[in-house]
Protein backbone atom coordinates (compact mmCIF):
# COMPACT_ATOMS: atom_id res chain seq x y z
CA UNK A 1 0.00 0.00 0.00
CA UNK A 2 3.20 2.43 0.89
CA UNK A 3 4.88 1.59 -2.13
CA UNK A 4 1.91 2.47 -3.98
CA UNK A 5 1.03 5.98 -2.39
CA UNK A 6 4.75 6.64 -3.79
CA UNK A 7 4.20 5.53 -6.94
CA UNK A 8 0.97 7.47 -6.88
CA UNK A 9 2.85 10.53 -5.34
CA UNK A 10 5.33 10.31 -7.78
CA UNK A 11 3.58 10.20 -10.78
CA UNK A 12 1.88 13.08 -9.66
CA UNK A 13 4.57 15.23 -9.47
CA UNK A 14 5.97 13.96 -12.68
CA UNK A 15 2.60 14.94 -14.28
CA UNK A 16 2.82 19.07 -12.50
CA UNK A 17 6.73 19.21 -14.10
CA UNK A 18 5.45 18.24 -17.05
CA UNK A 19 2.63 20.93 -17.22
CA UNK A 20 5.16 23.23 -17.06
CA UNK A 21 5.10 23.03 -20.70
CA UNK A 22 1.96 25.37 -21.11
CA UNK A 23 3.39 28.20 -19.52
CA UNK A 24 3.87 30.00 -22.53
CA UNK A 25 0.12 30.00 -22.92
CA UNK A 26 0.32 33.12 -20.28
CA UNK A 27 2.05 34.97 -22.36
CA UNK A 28 0.22 35.48 -25.60
CA UNK A 29 -0.65 38.86 -26.16
CA UNK A 30 -4.16 40.03 -26.02
CA UNK A 31 -3.49 42.14 -29.25
CA UNK A 32 -5.00 41.89 -32.85
CA UNK A 33 -2.71 41.47 -35.68
CA UNK A 34 -2.74 44.41 -38.58
CA UNK A 35 -3.38 41.58 -40.75
CA UNK A 36 -6.46 40.71 -39.28
CA UNK A 37 -8.09 43.02 -40.50
CA UNK A 38 -8.02 42.29 -44.27
CA UNK A 39 -8.58 38.32 -43.19
CA UNK A 40 -11.52 39.51 -41.38
CA UNK A 41 -12.58 41.18 -44.09
CA UNK A 42 -11.55 38.23 -46.71
CA UNK A 43 -13.30 35.76 -44.65
CA UNK A 44 -16.59 37.97 -44.68
CA UNK A 45 -16.52 38.33 -48.52
CA UNK A 46 -15.87 35.02 -49.23
CA UNK A 47 -19.14 33.63 -47.02
CA UNK A 48 -20.94 36.22 -48.62
CA UNK A 49 -20.18 36.33 -52.63
CA UNK A 50 -17.89 32.96 -52.75
CA UNK A 51 -14.28 32.43 -53.89
CA UNK A 52 -12.94 36.02 -55.43
CA UNK A 53 -11.12 35.68 -58.93
CA UNK A 54 -10.77 39.63 -59.13
CA UNK A 55 -9.36 41.71 -56.33
CA UNK A 56 -12.51 42.89 -54.69
CA UNK A 57 -11.22 45.58 -51.88
CA UNK A 58 -9.26 47.85 -53.74
CA UNK A 59 -9.81 51.02 -56.20
CA UNK A 60 -7.51 49.30 -58.92
CA UNK A 61 -10.17 47.19 -61.42
CA UNK A 62 -9.93 43.91 -62.73
CA UNK A 63 -7.02 42.80 -61.02
CA UNK A 64 -6.13 39.03 -61.28
CA UNK A 65 -6.79 37.75 -57.30
CA UNK A 66 -5.74 34.84 -55.77
CA UNK A 67 -6.54 34.34 -52.40
CA UNK A 68 -4.23 32.26 -50.81
CA UNK A 69 -5.26 32.22 -47.04
CA UNK A 70 -9.22 31.78 -47.62
CA UNK A 71 -9.70 29.06 -45.73
CA UNK A 72 -7.78 30.95 -42.35
CA UNK A 73 -9.49 33.89 -43.81
CA UNK A 74 -13.59 32.34 -43.04
CA UNK A 75 -12.32 30.68 -39.83
CA UNK A 76 -10.95 34.20 -38.33
CA UNK A 77 -14.23 35.57 -39.29
CA UNK A 78 -17.05 32.71 -38.22
CA UNK A 79 -14.98 33.38 -34.90
CA UNK A 80 -14.66 37.00 -34.72
CA UNK A 81 -18.48 37.22 -36.00
CA UNK A 82 -19.22 34.79 -32.98
CA UNK A 83 -17.22 35.35 -30.35
CA UNK A 84 -15.94 39.15 -31.24
CA UNK A 85 -12.33 39.58 -30.41
CA UNK A 86 -11.24 37.57 -27.97
CA UNK A 87 -12.50 34.57 -29.34
CA UNK A 88 -9.78 34.95 -31.56
CA UNK A 89 -7.48 35.58 -28.74
CA UNK A 90 -9.38 32.30 -27.41
CA UNK A 91 -8.41 30.68 -30.54
CA UNK A 92 -4.81 31.15 -30.60
CA UNK A 93 -5.01 29.93 -27.15
CA UNK A 94 -6.06 26.50 -28.71
CA UNK A 95 -3.94 26.79 -31.45
CA UNK A 96 -0.57 26.71 -29.32
CA UNK A 97 -2.09 24.16 -27.33
CA UNK A 98 -2.12 21.77 -29.58
CA UNK A 99 1.75 22.71 -31.11
CA UNK A 100 2.91 22.87 -27.56
CA UNK A 101 1.53 19.03 -26.82
CA UNK A 102 2.51 17.80 -30.43
CA UNK A 103 5.91 19.53 -29.87
CA UNK A 104 6.64 17.97 -26.41
CA UNK A 105 5.48 14.47 -28.13
CA UNK A 106 8.15 14.87 -30.67
CA UNK A 107 11.23 15.60 -28.39
CA UNK A 108 10.05 12.47 -26.57
CA UNK A 109 10.07 10.46 -29.10
CA UNK A 110 13.33 11.76 -30.03
CA UNK A 111 14.84 11.06 -26.72
CA UNK A 112 13.96 8.24 -26.41
CA UNK A 113 11.06 9.19 -23.76
CA UNK A 114 13.37 11.34 -21.93
CA UNK A 115 10.17 13.06 -20.17
CA UNK A 116 12.76 15.48 -18.17
CA UNK A 117 14.46 17.04 -21.15
CA UNK A 118 11.49 16.79 -23.30
CA UNK A 119 9.65 19.15 -20.76
CA UNK A 120 12.75 21.41 -20.93
CA UNK A 121 12.87 21.88 -24.28
CA UNK A 122 9.28 22.33 -24.44
CA UNK A 123 9.15 24.84 -21.89
CA UNK A 124 11.65 26.55 -23.14
CA UNK A 125 11.08 27.04 -26.66
CA UNK A 126 7.29 27.54 -25.73
CA UNK A 127 8.24 30.89 -23.86
CA UNK A 128 10.16 32.47 -26.67
CA UNK A 129 8.41 31.88 -29.15
CA UNK A 130 4.90 31.92 -28.37
CA UNK A 131 5.31 35.83 -27.75
CA UNK A 132 7.17 36.47 -30.61
CA UNK A 133 5.12 34.30 -33.11
CA UNK A 134 1.92 33.62 -31.48
CA UNK A 135 -0.55 35.94 -33.39
CA UNK A 136 -3.62 36.35 -35.90
CA UNK A 137 -2.49 35.45 -38.51
CA UNK A 138 -2.33 32.45 -40.94
CA UNK A 139 1.27 30.86 -39.67
CA UNK A 140 -0.31 29.45 -36.55
CA UNK A 141 -2.27 27.04 -38.77
CA UNK A 142 0.54 26.17 -41.32
CA UNK A 143 3.21 26.24 -38.52
CA UNK A 144 1.03 23.68 -36.74
CA UNK A 145 0.36 21.24 -39.53
CA UNK A 146 4.13 21.57 -40.51
CA UNK A 147 4.89 20.43 -37.06
CA UNK A 148 2.37 17.67 -37.14
CA UNK A 149 4.19 16.72 -40.39
CA UNK A 150 7.54 16.46 -38.99
CA UNK A 151 6.53 14.37 -35.83
CA UNK A 152 5.14 11.79 -38.31
CA UNK A 153 8.13 11.46 -40.41
CA UNK A 154 9.61 11.49 -37.49
CA UNK A 155 7.60 8.35 -36.36
CA UNK A 156 8.10 6.71 -39.62
CA UNK A 157 11.80 6.67 -40.00
CA UNK A 158 12.06 5.34 -35.86
CA UNK A 159 9.42 2.24 -36.54
CA UNK A 160 9.52 1.62 -40.57
CA UNK A 161 5.37 2.05 -40.59
CA UNK A 162 4.24 3.09 -43.96
CA UNK A 163 0.73 3.79 -41.96
CA UNK A 164 2.32 7.00 -40.30
CA UNK A 165 2.56 8.48 -44.02
CA UNK A 166 -1.14 8.48 -44.57
CA UNK A 167 -1.87 11.78 -42.81
CA UNK A 168 0.88 14.05 -44.99
CA UNK A 169 -1.75 13.86 -47.85
CA UNK A 170 -4.64 15.53 -46.16
CA UNK A 171 -1.73 17.74 -44.52
CA UNK A 172 -1.35 18.86 -47.68
CA UNK A 173 -4.57 19.56 -48.61
CA UNK A 174 -5.37 21.63 -45.68
CA UNK A 175 -1.91 23.45 -46.03
CA UNK A 176 -2.79 24.55 -49.51
CA UNK A 177 -6.11 25.82 -48.30
CA UNK A 178 -5.28 27.71 -45.09
CA UNK A 179 -1.87 29.15 -46.08
CA UNK A 180 -0.82 28.46 -49.54
CA UNK A 181 2.53 30.34 -49.62
CA UNK A 182 3.84 28.15 -47.43
CA UNK A 183 2.65 24.88 -49.14
CA UNK A 184 6.02 24.37 -50.69
CA UNK A 185 7.50 23.82 -46.97
CA UNK A 186 5.76 20.59 -46.42
CA UNK A 187 8.11 18.99 -49.25
CA UNK A 188 11.23 20.96 -48.65
CA UNK A 189 10.78 19.14 -44.94
CA UNK A 190 10.77 15.87 -46.45
CA UNK A 191 14.23 16.26 -48.06
CA UNK A 192 15.94 15.26 -44.90
CA UNK A 193 14.83 12.39 -44.31
CA UNK A 194 14.91 11.62 -47.90
CA UNK A 195 18.79 12.48 -47.48
CA UNK A 196 18.72 10.23 -44.53
CA UNK A 197 17.59 7.37 -46.15
CA UNK A 198 19.92 7.70 -49.00
CA UNK A 199 22.38 8.20 -46.78
CA UNK A 200 22.72 4.18 -46.44
CA UNK A 201 23.61 3.70 -50.00
CA UNK A 202 26.54 5.85 -49.43
CA UNK A 203 29.41 3.81 -48.27
CA UNK A 204 31.54 6.68 -47.92
CA UNK A 205 29.38 8.97 -46.32
CA UNK A 206 27.77 6.59 -43.10
CA UNK A 207 31.27 7.04 -41.32
CA UNK A 208 30.40 10.59 -40.49
CA UNK A 209 26.99 9.96 -39.28
CA UNK A 210 27.02 7.05 -37.22
CA UNK A 211 23.23 7.81 -35.91
CA UNK A 212 21.43 8.10 -38.44
CA UNK A 213 18.81 5.58 -39.40
CA UNK A 214 19.45 4.22 -42.67
CA UNK A 215 17.57 1.43 -42.74
CA UNK A 216 14.01 2.67 -43.27
CA UNK A 217 12.50 2.44 -46.65
CA UNK A 218 12.97 5.35 -48.93
CA UNK A 219 10.11 3.83 -51.49
CA UNK A 220 6.79 4.84 -49.42
CA UNK A 221 8.35 8.26 -48.61
CA UNK A 222 8.47 9.11 -52.54
CA UNK A 223 5.06 7.68 -53.39
CA UNK A 224 3.99 10.15 -50.33
CA UNK A 225 5.44 12.94 -51.84
CA UNK A 226 3.89 12.59 -55.01
CA UNK A 227 0.32 11.77 -53.54
CA UNK A 228 0.74 14.99 -51.37
CA UNK A 229 1.85 17.11 -54.38
CA UNK A 230 -1.12 15.43 -56.34
CA UNK A 231 -3.98 16.52 -53.89
CA UNK A 232 -2.23 19.93 -53.78
CA UNK A 233 -4.52 20.72 -56.44
CA UNK A 234 -7.66 20.37 -54.27
CA UNK A 235 -8.32 24.07 -53.79
CA UNK A 236 -10.15 26.58 -55.24
CA UNK A 237 -6.88 28.22 -57.87
CA UNK A 238 -5.03 24.85 -58.63
CA UNK A 239 -2.30 25.50 -59.94
CA UNK A 240 -1.96 29.12 -59.23
CA UNK A 241 -2.05 28.39 -55.24
CA UNK A 242 0.80 25.51 -55.35
CA UNK A 243 2.80 27.71 -57.21
CA UNK A 244 2.05 30.93 -55.43
CA UNK A 245 5.63 31.59 -53.32
CA UNK A 246 7.29 31.20 -57.00
CA UNK A 247 5.51 34.74 -58.00
CA UNK A 248 5.79 36.43 -54.69
CA UNK A 249 9.18 36.66 -53.43
CA UNK A 250 12.47 38.09 -54.88
CA UNK A 251 11.35 41.48 -55.10
CA UNK A 252 13.68 43.93 -53.98
CA UNK A 253 10.29 46.49 -53.37
CA UNK A 254 8.67 43.74 -51.19
CA UNK A 255 12.53 43.04 -49.57
CA UNK A 256 13.01 46.82 -48.78
CA UNK A 257 9.13 47.56 -47.41
CA UNK A 258 8.10 44.51 -45.57
CA UNK A 259 10.05 44.28 -42.73
CA UNK A 260 9.47 40.41 -41.72
CA UNK A 261 11.70 40.06 -45.04
CA UNK A 262 14.40 41.54 -43.57
CA UNK A 263 17.46 39.96 -42.57
CA UNK A 264 18.33 39.14 -38.73
CA UNK A 265 20.78 41.27 -37.30
CA UNK A 266 22.84 40.72 -34.59
CA UNK A 267 22.29 44.30 -32.69
CA UNK A 268 18.60 43.42 -32.55
CA UNK A 269 16.95 42.15 -30.25
CA UNK A 270 15.89 38.86 -32.24
CA UNK A 271 19.40 38.27 -33.21
CA UNK A 272 20.91 38.84 -29.29
CA UNK A 273 18.67 35.84 -29.14
CA UNK A 274 19.20 33.79 -32.00
CA UNK A 275 22.89 34.02 -33.03
CA UNK A 276 24.14 32.67 -29.36
CA UNK A 277 21.51 30.30 -30.20
CA UNK A 278 22.68 28.71 -33.46
CA UNK A 279 26.67 28.93 -31.63
CA UNK A 280 25.55 26.94 -28.88
CA UNK A 281 23.22 24.64 -31.18
CA UNK A 282 26.62 24.14 -33.65
CA UNK A 283 28.86 23.43 -30.54
CA UNK A 284 26.92 20.80 -29.64
CA UNK A 285 26.57 19.40 -32.81
CA UNK A 286 30.05 19.01 -32.81
CA UNK A 287 30.49 17.15 -29.94
CA UNK A 288 27.82 14.85 -31.02
CA UNK A 289 26.91 14.33 -34.41
CA UNK A 290 23.52 13.59 -34.73
CA UNK A 291 21.66 11.74 -37.70
CA UNK A 292 21.80 13.79 -40.71
CA UNK A 293 18.10 14.79 -41.09
CA UNK A 294 18.52 16.73 -37.58
CA UNK A 295 21.37 18.34 -39.40
CA UNK A 296 19.62 19.31 -42.71
CA UNK A 297 16.56 20.57 -40.04
CA UNK A 298 18.52 22.81 -38.35
CA UNK A 299 20.93 24.27 -40.43
CA UNK A 300 18.08 24.93 -43.23
CA UNK A 301 15.67 26.61 -40.72
CA UNK A 302 18.24 28.31 -39.43
CA UNK A 303 19.44 29.53 -43.11
CA UNK A 304 15.70 30.61 -43.97
CA UNK A 305 15.30 32.53 -40.25
CA UNK A 306 19.00 34.47 -40.71
CA UNK A 307 17.56 35.47 -43.96
CA UNK A 308 13.99 36.62 -43.02
CA UNK A 309 12.93 37.65 -39.87
CA UNK A 310 9.68 35.43 -41.04
CA UNK A 311 11.13 32.71 -40.94
CA UNK A 312 12.44 32.38 -37.25
CA UNK A 313 9.47 30.95 -36.35
CA UNK A 314 10.27 27.98 -38.46
CA UNK A 315 13.55 27.54 -36.74
CA UNK A 316 12.10 27.46 -33.05
CA UNK A 317 9.46 25.52 -34.10
CA UNK A 318 11.07 22.48 -36.17
CA UNK A 319 14.61 23.63 -36.39
CA UNK A 320 15.04 22.98 -32.36
CA UNK A 321 14.18 20.05 -31.28
CA UNK A 322 17.10 18.12 -32.27
CA UNK A 323 18.55 18.91 -29.31
CA UNK A 324 16.43 16.26 -27.43
CA UNK A 325 18.16 13.69 -29.34
CA UNK A 326 21.76 15.22 -28.30
CA UNK A 327 20.54 15.04 -24.89
CA UNK A 328 18.42 12.22 -24.63
CA UNK A 329 20.66 10.04 -22.22
CA UNK A 330 20.91 13.10 -19.59
CA UNK A 331 19.05 11.90 -16.46
CA UNK A 332 18.44 15.14 -14.21
CA UNK A 333 17.40 14.51 -10.34
CA UNK A 334 13.94 12.29 -10.16
CA UNK A 335 11.36 13.54 -7.51
CA UNK A 336 12.28 10.59 -5.36
CA UNK A 337 16.26 10.76 -5.32
CA UNK A 338 17.66 11.33 -1.31
CA UNK A 339 18.94 14.94 -0.83
CA UNK A 340 22.21 12.89 0.35
CA UNK A 341 23.17 11.17 -3.02
CA UNK A 342 26.07 11.92 -5.53
CA UNK A 343 23.74 13.51 -7.89
CA UNK A 344 23.04 16.81 -5.96
CA UNK A 345 26.68 17.12 -4.95
CA UNK A 346 27.96 16.80 -8.55
CA UNK A 347 25.68 19.64 -9.37
CA UNK A 348 26.97 21.89 -6.75
CA UNK A 349 28.70 24.85 -8.28
CA UNK A 350 26.09 24.74 -11.31
CA UNK A 351 23.29 25.40 -8.95
CA UNK A 352 24.99 27.45 -6.67
CA UNK A 353 26.04 29.35 -10.01
CA UNK A 354 22.64 29.75 -11.17
CA UNK A 355 21.20 30.92 -7.90
CA UNK A 356 23.36 33.69 -7.86
CA UNK A 357 22.66 34.64 -10.59
CA UNK A 358 18.93 35.01 -10.73
CA UNK A 359 19.60 36.68 -7.21
CA UNK A 360 22.01 38.99 -9.27
CA UNK A 361 19.02 39.50 -11.78
CA UNK A 362 16.21 39.84 -9.20
CA UNK A 363 18.08 42.50 -7.30
CA UNK A 364 18.69 44.40 -10.79
CA UNK A 365 14.92 44.25 -11.63
CA UNK A 366 13.74 45.62 -8.37
CA UNK A 367 16.57 48.21 -8.03
CA UNK A 368 15.37 49.61 -10.96
CA UNK A 369 11.77 48.98 -11.50
CA UNK A 370 10.33 48.23 -8.45
CA UNK A 371 7.73 50.86 -8.60
CA UNK A 372 6.41 49.83 -11.81
CA UNK A 373 6.26 46.55 -10.32
CA UNK A 374 4.47 47.42 -7.14
CA UNK A 375 1.86 49.87 -9.15
CA UNK A 376 1.21 46.32 -11.44
CA UNK A 377 0.71 44.45 -8.66
CA UNK A 378 -1.87 46.24 -6.97
CA UNK A 379 -3.22 46.26 -10.84
CA UNK A 380 -3.77 42.49 -10.94
CA UNK A 381 -7.30 41.77 -10.48
CA UNK A 382 -8.14 39.84 -6.99
CA UNK A 383 -8.04 36.23 -8.48
CA UNK A 384 -4.60 37.00 -9.71
CA UNK A 385 -3.70 38.34 -6.71
CA UNK A 386 -5.07 35.50 -4.53
CA UNK A 387 -3.37 32.74 -6.83
CA UNK A 388 0.06 34.50 -6.46
CA UNK A 389 -0.31 34.74 -2.67
CA UNK A 390 -1.15 31.31 -2.71
CA UNK A 391 1.35 29.98 -4.24
CA UNK A 392 3.95 31.96 -2.54
CA UNK A 393 2.58 30.22 1.20
CA UNK A 394 2.47 26.67 -0.57
CA UNK A 395 6.14 27.28 -1.30
CA UNK A 396 7.12 29.12 2.01
CA UNK A 397 5.21 25.93 3.97
CA UNK A 398 7.00 23.54 1.65
CA UNK A 399 10.65 25.38 2.82
CA UNK A 400 9.89 25.10 6.10
CA UNK A 401 8.66 21.81 6.13
CA UNK A 402 11.94 20.46 4.40
CA UNK A 403 14.05 22.52 7.03
CA UNK A 404 12.15 20.83 9.87
CA UNK A 405 12.45 17.53 8.25
CA UNK A 406 15.96 17.93 6.97
CA UNK A 407 17.51 20.03 10.14
CA UNK A 408 19.96 16.75 10.83
CA UNK A 409 21.77 16.95 7.63
CA UNK A 410 20.96 20.22 6.78
CA UNK A 411 23.59 22.10 4.63
CA UNK A 412 24.26 24.48 1.89
CA UNK A 413 23.52 22.33 -1.21
CA UNK A 414 20.69 21.37 0.27
CA UNK A 415 19.14 24.60 0.92
CA UNK A 416 20.07 25.75 -2.11
CA UNK A 417 17.14 23.74 -4.18
CA UNK A 418 14.32 25.51 -2.04
CA UNK A 419 16.12 28.94 -2.45
CA UNK A 420 15.63 28.02 -6.24
CA UNK A 421 11.71 27.09 -5.90
CA UNK A 422 11.41 30.93 -4.02
CA UNK A 423 13.53 32.97 -6.88
CA UNK A 424 11.65 30.96 -9.88
CA UNK A 425 8.86 32.06 -8.34
CA UNK A 426 9.99 35.63 -8.11
CA UNK A 427 10.82 35.89 -11.26
CA UNK A 428 7.82 34.30 -12.32
CA UNK A 429 5.68 36.56 -10.40
CA UNK A 430 7.21 39.65 -11.89
CA UNK A 431 7.00 38.49 -15.29
CA UNK A 432 3.18 37.95 -15.02
CA UNK A 433 2.79 41.60 -13.69
CA UNK A 434 5.13 42.59 -16.37
CA UNK A 435 2.36 41.26 -19.19
CA UNK A 436 -0.28 42.80 -17.09
CA UNK A 437 -0.77 45.81 -19.71
CA UNK A 438 -1.82 42.78 -22.24
CA UNK A 439 -4.65 41.56 -19.82
CA UNK A 440 -5.61 45.19 -18.30
CA UNK A 441 -5.73 46.73 -21.37
CA UNK A 442 -6.35 44.79 -24.47
CA UNK A 443 -5.53 46.26 -27.87
CA UNK A 444 -8.07 45.20 -30.14
CA UNK A 445 -8.67 48.29 -32.12
CA UNK A 446 -6.92 49.25 -35.26
CA UNK A 447 -4.40 52.72 -34.85
CA UNK A 448 -6.32 54.13 -37.48
CA UNK A 449 -9.39 53.55 -35.93
CA UNK A 450 -10.15 57.56 -34.96
CA UNK A 451 -8.95 58.34 -38.78
CA UNK A 452 -11.64 56.20 -40.36
CA UNK A 453 -14.45 56.61 -38.26
CA UNK A 454 -14.01 60.43 -38.88
CA UNK A 455 -13.57 59.79 -43.08
CA UNK A 456 -17.21 57.91 -42.97
CA UNK A 457 -18.73 61.08 -41.25
CA UNK A 458 -17.26 62.54 -43.96
CA UNK A 459 -18.03 61.48 -46.88
CA UNK A 460 -19.93 57.47 -48.07
CA UNK A 461 -17.75 54.72 -48.81
CA UNK A 462 -19.38 54.71 -52.46
CA UNK A 463 -18.10 58.33 -52.60
CA UNK A 464 -14.48 57.25 -51.38
CA UNK A 465 -11.10 56.76 -53.26
CA UNK A 466 -8.65 56.66 -50.63
CA UNK A 467 -5.01 56.50 -51.01
CA UNK A 468 -3.56 54.56 -48.05
CA UNK A 469 0.27 53.42 -47.77
CA UNK A 470 1.48 49.85 -47.09
CA UNK A 471 0.66 49.74 -43.44
CA UNK A 472 -3.02 51.63 -43.55
CA UNK A 473 -4.96 50.03 -45.93
CA UNK A 474 -6.36 47.15 -44.54
CA UNK A 475 -9.00 48.74 -41.87
CA UNK A 476 -10.45 51.07 -44.17
CA UNK A 477 -11.31 48.29 -46.19
CA UNK A 478 -12.72 46.55 -43.49
CA UNK A 479 -15.07 49.28 -42.72
CA UNK A 480 -16.04 49.10 -47.12
CA UNK A 481 -13.70 51.86 -48.39
CA UNK A 482 -11.58 51.09 -51.36
CA UNK A 483 -8.06 51.72 -50.83
CA UNK A 484 -5.21 51.85 -52.98
CA UNK A 485 -2.90 49.90 -51.15
CA UNK A 486 -2.63 47.29 -48.68
CA UNK A 487 -0.23 44.96 -46.34
CA UNK A 488 -1.02 42.14 -49.21
CA UNK A 489 2.17 43.14 -50.79
CA UNK A 490 2.03 40.29 -53.16
CA UNK A 491 -1.32 41.28 -54.87
CA UNK A 492 0.57 44.36 -55.94
CA UNK A 493 2.44 42.50 -58.25
CA UNK A 494 2.26 42.29 -61.67
CA UNK A 495 3.23 38.76 -61.54
CA UNK A 496 -0.06 38.26 -59.83
CA UNK A 497 -2.46 40.68 -60.67
CA UNK A 498 -1.41 40.65 -64.41
CA UNK A 499 -1.44 44.12 -64.96
CA UNK A 500 0.56 47.20 -62.68
CA UNK A 501 3.38 47.00 -60.44
CA UNK A 502 1.64 49.16 -58.07
CA UNK A 503 4.38 48.50 -55.23
CA UNK A 504 6.88 50.11 -57.72
CA UNK A 505 4.19 52.97 -58.70
CA UNK A 506 4.73 53.43 -54.81
CA UNK A 507 8.04 53.77 -54.21
CA UNK A 508 8.58 56.10 -56.87
CA UNK A 509 6.09 57.85 -55.07
CA UNK A 510 7.71 58.08 -51.90
CA UNK A 511 10.85 58.80 -53.27
CA UNK A 512 9.29 61.56 -55.38
CA UNK A 513 10.72 60.47 -58.85
CA UNK A 514 7.17 61.22 -59.96
CA UNK A 515 5.17 64.12 -59.09
CA UNK A 516 2.67 63.66 -56.28
CA UNK A 517 -0.04 66.03 -58.55
CA UNK A 518 0.63 63.32 -61.55
CA UNK A 519 -0.34 60.87 -59.31
CA UNK A 520 -3.28 61.97 -57.76
CA UNK A 521 -4.71 63.19 -61.24
CA UNK A 522 -3.90 59.82 -62.85
CA UNK A 523 -6.30 57.81 -59.80
CA UNK A 524 -8.76 60.40 -58.81
CA UNK A 525 -8.17 60.49 -55.05
CA UNK A 526 -10.58 62.01 -52.93
CA UNK A 527 -9.00 61.75 -49.86
CA UNK A 528 -5.42 60.69 -48.22
CA UNK A 529 -4.49 58.61 -45.19
CA UNK A 530 -1.07 59.71 -44.56
CA UNK A 531 1.42 57.96 -41.77
CA UNK A 532 4.23 60.62 -40.56
CA UNK A 533 6.82 59.47 -43.00
CA UNK A 534 4.86 59.60 -46.25
CA UNK A 535 5.95 61.86 -48.85
CA UNK A 536 2.19 63.16 -48.93
CA UNK A 537 2.01 63.71 -45.56
CA UNK A 538 3.73 66.93 -45.59
CA UNK A 539 3.12 67.96 -49.77
CA UNK A 540 -0.84 67.63 -49.21
CA UNK A 541 0.11 69.83 -45.81
CA UNK A 542 1.03 72.81 -47.32
CA UNK A 543 -0.89 72.61 -50.78
CA UNK A 544 -4.44 74.46 -50.71
CA UNK A 545 -6.20 72.16 -52.77
CA UNK A 546 -6.00 69.85 -49.97
CA UNK A 547 -8.15 69.86 -46.71
CA UNK A 548 -6.69 68.17 -42.98
CA UNK A 549 -10.14 66.97 -41.60
CA UNK A 550 -8.39 65.13 -38.92
CA UNK A 551 -4.67 64.58 -37.41
CA UNK A 552 -3.11 62.96 -34.79
CA UNK A 553 0.60 62.25 -33.71
CA UNK A 554 0.72 59.43 -36.35
CA UNK A 555 -2.06 60.24 -38.88
CA UNK A 556 -3.40 63.33 -40.87
CA UNK A 557 -6.26 62.97 -43.31
CA UNK A 558 -6.57 64.69 -46.02
CA UNK A 559 -9.79 66.02 -48.32
CA UNK A 560 -9.35 67.06 -51.96
CA UNK A 561 -11.32 70.43 -52.03
CA UNK A 562 -11.58 72.51 -55.12
CA UNK A 563 -8.87 75.20 -54.98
Amino acid sequence: MLKKCLTEKKEFKKLLFCSSIFIGLLFIPYTLDNDIWFLLNSGRYILIHGIPHMEPFTIHQDFHFVMQQWLSAVIFWKVYASFGPYGLIILLHIVDIFITYILFRLCMLVSSRNWQIATIITTVIGVIFIPLFIRTRPQIFSGLLLLIEIFFLEKYSLTHQKKYLLILPFLSVLLINLHAALWPMLFVLMLPFIADALLGKLRRLKQHFPHSTMHFPLSPLLICLCVSFAVGFCNPYGWESMSYLSRSYGYSEINLLVSEMHPVVITSLLGKLLFPMLLYITIVYARKIPPLRYILLTGGTACMALSANRSVFLLFLLGVFPLAYVFKNYKLLTFDTPYITPAYKASYRLRCGLITLLLFTMSFIFYKQWTILLSKLFALPMAADIILLTAGLLFSIEFFRFLKKSHRQLSFELITRQIAYFILLLVFTIFIIHENDHYQNPDFVSETEPAVNCLLQDASTDDIRLWTNYNTGNYAEYKGIRCYLDTRADVFLPRNNWQTDILHEYFQLETSHIYYKDFIKHYHFTHFLTYHDDALYTDLYNDPAYKLIYSDKNYRLYKSVTP
